[in-house]
């Protein structure tokens, strides 16, 4: 079997609940780390939030959901992982301390096993 190459478009954005997308969030964004058969690229992380972020991404083709987030790069907590294969992605991370930075990122696997993590980035609660 012909292993299936593709190509992923990311576009985050974390919105405060209820409040919608603001700038002022500190970003790191890198070259994202995949398995070899899928690439991505990571742009405009823009919001903050008090005690829950909703982190939202796309995808080029159908792909599951999760966020790996802390306030290190050791990533100590990890969101449900969503199992549902779409190209708009939306994980609610919650129980947030007030005035911490929290360092995440974005893994999404396709339907042929595909798996992209995005590279890391950072958003300050207020």
């Amino acid at each position: 079997m012909k292993a299936v190459r593709w190509q992923w478009a990311l576009l985050l954005c974390i919105c405060a609940l209820g409040i919608g997308c603001a700038s002022g969030v500190s970003s790191n964004s890198q070259s994202s780390q995949s398995n070899g058969q899928s690439e991505n690229a990571v742009s405009n992380p823009q919001a903050v939030a008090s005690s829950s972020a909703n982190i939202t991404w796309t995808t080029n083709q159908p792909a599951s959901s999760e966020v790996e987030y802390g306030t290190t790069t050791a990533y100590a907590n990890t969101s449900p992982l969503d199992p549902t294969l779409t190209m708009s992605h939306s994980v609610t991370l919650t129980g947030l301390t007030k005035s911490t930075l929290y360092h995440y990122r974005v893994i999404s696997v396709n339907a042929h096993g595909g798996q992209t993590t995005s590279g890391d980035l950072t958003f300050a609660t207020k």
